[in-house]
């Protein structure tokens, strides 16, 4: 059926000529790297932390501000979500928001895994359905967050991004009146 490739037959499997010999690398590299990474017969296993022997969280702390010295940014504001305040399933959708990583119909059109003409916000059928309408200026949104803000006695005005309107919101000191 295929002109030039001949089958080995190899423990009971018929493998293409090319098929075989990438097979037989790939076993071999494995074979190497387990043949160096087990552990020697009569000898005893050990995990050690950072050079050192015992764990501690103060040592887990450190090396995570380390890490955090050579280049990589923590986002307080998108940290400031994890508090307890509303449900996890809630906390979490929040946090994708402020990443900008919520799948909405705009994300989903852009990858391909939503048709372009079903992009729109369903509340206001006036304008597609990205992060910043979604959650900012559409006026369906904004009468929603104007109720709750009335209902704790708090004014608040529109903002240019999602991560200022959050920040703005989460620095209120609230009372409770319930």
């Amino acid at each position: 059926m295929w002109a030039g490739l001949k089958e080995i037959h190899r423990d009971g499997h018929y493998l293409g000529r090319s098929c075989y010999h990438l097979r037989k690398v790939r076993m071999s590299n494995a074979m190497q790297c387990l043949a160096t990474s087990l552990s020697k017969k009569n000898s005893k296993d050990n995990l050690d932390w950072c050079n050192h022997k015992d764990f501690t969280v103060k040592s887990l702390y450190l090396k995570a501000v380390a890490q955090t010295c050579h280049g990589a940014v923590v986002d307080s504001l998108v940290c400031s979500v994890w508090q307890n305040i509303a449900h996890p399933k809630d906390e979490f959708m929040i946090w994708l928001a402020l990443l900008g990583k919520l799948n909405i119909k705009d994300m989903l059109a852009r990858k391909g895994m939503l048709p372009a003409e079903a992009n729109y916000y369903t509340f206001c059928n006036s304008h597609n359905e990205d992060l910043h309408h979604l959650l900012i200026s559409c006026s369906v949104s904004w009468s929603i967050y104007n109720s709750i803000a009335s209902d704790l006695g708090q004014n608040i005005t529109t903002s240019s991004t999602l991560n200022i309107f959050y920040e703005d919101w989460i620095n209120r000191k609230i009372s409770n009146k319930v």
